[in-house]
């Protein structure tokens, strides 16, 4: 049976023992109060490395791009000959939709849980938050970590 958190999402649950880390609602490790040293609630990007998630979904879109482009200029040069498949027509679109899906998913902006502990930076979404309303986790958790507090708006992380 798992154990009642104050406030839970997919990824962590807390309780009086500390911030504990969720796979498939059971949890798989245990951070103690007493070894965090700095807690942030905030709006920011969720993805680590959003920046090179970025890059890859701008490349994959410019292969698909690329590719778009050859196959209008062959279809539209008079002089082209020769013969093209129907899935071979097709492929841009994979990337298409992979370069769309990485580049939204790096833009997105949360309100996420910034967590500092040793030498270790933990970013956790605060989207599907139960237990409580996101107004009331900063007091909950000011009882437990000396925490530095600030809601910023979205800034490049």
């Amino acid at each position: 049976m798992m154990p009642p958190y104050a406030f839970v999402t997919s990824e962590f649950g807390l309780d009086e023992a500390g911030l504990h880390r969720l796979r498939s609602r059971f949890p798989f490790e245990t951070i103690p109060y007493a070894a965090i040293s700095q807690v942030e609630v905030t709006r920011g990007r969720s993805v680590q490395n959003w920046w090179l998630l970025l890059a890859f979904g701008l490349a994959c879109l410019g292969v698909a791009l690329w590719v778009a482009l050859g196959y209008y200029r062959f279809f539209t040069d008079p002089t082209a000959g020769g013969r093209i498949e129907v899935r071979a027509v097709a492929a841009p679109i994979i990337p298409a939709f992979v370069g769309g899906a990485a580049i939204w998913q790096a833009l997105q902006v949360e309100d996420i849980l910034v967590v500092r502990y040793g030498r270790r930076r933990l970013v956790l979404p605060l989207t599907k938050l139960q237990g409580g309303t996101l107004a009331d986790l900063p007091a909950y958790l000011a009882q437990h970590v000396p925490a530095v507090w600030h809601r910023a708006k979205a800034d490049a992380q």
